[in-house]
């Protein structure tokens, strides 16, 4: 049974390249948001942890 998603087979190796580098920056946003959580201080410590 062959998928289809609509992407021409000639497209898909551009496609998956664009979204490895999309998926590559949101993992790095997790990293930075993540590091930032653990360095919550402040008098407004409670709204930030909440946030993050």
């Amino acid at each position: 049974m062959e998928t289809s998603i609509g992407i021409k087979n000639e497209n898909l190796a551009k496609v998956a390249e664009e979204m490895v580098k999309v998926l590559a920056d949101e993992f790095v946003l997790y990293t930075k948001t993540r590091k930032a959580h653990w360095n919550v201080e402040g008098q407004d410590f409670y709204n930030k942890h909440l946030f993050f």
